[in-house]
């Protein structure tokens, strides 16, 4: 019987591929005798076994159909081959099309009918039964087409049953609604032929001006002096920067100079200094002033040492060589992101004020120490730890032209924490670049 319905099946499949195919249409009928196989619950005690049944349908739609179903299974015991025993399945469904404009139409199906149960050596008997299932159906023509489903049906006796019915089936299909045949076209006279034309030259073709080059960066300039006042004949140091130029000059007396730099200047008199920057982007100029103070304030002609030293306590000698013994001190502290070590913008002053100060003093050097919190590898760690240290001593030499020389960077990870690591603010304290500079003056 199998090898019947593979037979069956193989023959139906090279016919359908001999033949145009049609989509599923609304307000069709159709008839499909159906082979398949039958396999019941083992609760029942029946062998697998071939069906044959009969479907009869209607098409509401084209997606939306209802369906009688009567299915026979002819079967026996699995214990007892001599307990025979005929089954009949007979119910309604509806039926669901997917793509029903494709050759291969799937579908859902589902309803609600009886089965009977009729054995040669029991009583007969007979029970509701729900069945769904899936299958798929294949148009061979537009009145024919080939059609596979598996299903699944639960009833109940002393418990519930599931039994499983699958197969092939072969569609006739009758009615239904055709698109309409599209409209006849009367045939257009040709037109009349046109009178010669005669070519005119062609014109040159237009050629867009090429769009206008992006304007060069505007320039930048920046100059000062540290420190803004000096006694006379005291140098004083000028730093300065441009961005976006081809030159740079600084007036007066100084003349041309490279785009960033710094200057020892020990002029006569008080100097404004202006730094002009020229590039292809126009011009920018920075300006600072540089104080000159007279030794001989009190102007009796004797030089008065004591004005190098306004701060030395009255009674303290004060000669040519300068004055009391005095310690300058500047200190760096910056706090980094997690994970960080690029430098925000809110410490960019305080660095500032230390460059100001080594620039002053240009005897002073100093190491600069990188820390971390606790969070994370103790090896990951140191090396962010030198990050940050290293980005700060960057920042001091390529900003402001520290001499590299003078500073030395190291990392120490999370070995000197000076705040609780338990805590977010703690944490935050620990994660930071220090530094300490002096030098000793005479006041």
């Amino acid at each position: 019987m199998k090898k019947r319905i593979l037979s069956i099946g193989a023959g139906i499949l090279l016919i359908g591929a001999a033949t145009a195919g049609a989509e599923n249409r609304a307000e069709t009928f159709s008839l499909t005798p159906f082979v398949g196989g039958y396999t019941f619950d083992g609760k029942q005690h029946l062998e697998t076994m071939p069906v044959v049944g009969l479907r009869g349908g209607y098409n509401f739609t084209d997606r939306l159909g209802a369906e009688a179903v009567f299915d026979y299974v002819k079967t026996e015991g699995t214990r007892n081959t001599a307990n025979k025993a005929n089954v009949y399945n007979y119910h309604m469904d509806l039926l669901y099309h997917f793509l029903p404009t494709a050759k291969a139409v799937p579908f859902l199906m589902a309803g609600y009918g009886g089965m009977t149960v009729d054995p040669d050596n029991a009583t007969k008997y007979t029970k509701g039964a729900f069945n769904y299932g899936a299958g798929v159906k294949y148009a061979l023509s537009e009145a024919v087409e080939l059609r596979g489903e598996v299903r699944h049906l639960l009833h109940k006796r002393y418990e519930t049953l599931n039994n499983v019915e699958y197969g092939l089936g072969l569609g006739f299909l009758f009615g239904g609604s055709k698109p309409a045949p599209a409209p006849v076209v009367a045939p257009v006279p040709p037109p009349p032929k046109p009178a010669p034309v005669v070519e005119q030259p062609k014109p040159a073709p237009v050629v867009a001006p090429p769009p206008p080059p992006a304007p060069a960066p505007a320039p930048t300039a920046s100059l000062s002096v540290v420190p803004k006042s000096v006694i006379k004949g005291t140098p004083a140091s000028l730093t300065w920067a441009c961005q976006n130029s081809t030159s740079a000059e600084i007036r007066p007396e100084i003349g041309k100079v490279a785009e960033k730099g710094v200057l020892e200047v020990i002029p006569s008199n008080t100097t404004d200094y202006t730094l002009t920057c020229l590039g292809a982007g126009g011009k920018a100029t920075s300006s600072t002033n540089l104080e000159i103070i007279e030794m001989d304030s009190d102007k009796d002609g004797v030089p008065d040492y004591r004005d190098k030293c306004p701060n030395t306590p009255a009674g303290m000698p004060v000669d040519k060589d300068g004055c009391s013994p005095e310690t300058l001190t500047i200190k760096l502290d910056v706090e980094f992101d997690t994970a960080k070590a690029d430098i925000k913008k809110k410490y960019h002053d305080e660095i500032g004020k230390v460059a100001e100060f080594l620039a002053k003093y240009p005897t002073v050097s100093g190491t600069i120490e990188g820390h971390t919190d606790d969070v994370g590898d103790a090896g990951m760690n140191k090396k962010l730890s030198q990050r940050r240290a290293d980005s700060v001593l960057k920042y001091l030499v390529d900003k402001y032209g520290i001499d590299k020389k003078r500073l030395t960077a190291v990392g120490y990870g999370e070995e000197k924490p000076i705040a609780d690591n338990k805590t977010a603010a703690g944490r935050q304290k620990n994660r930071r670049t220090v530094a300490t500079f002096e030098t000793v003056i005479k006041r």
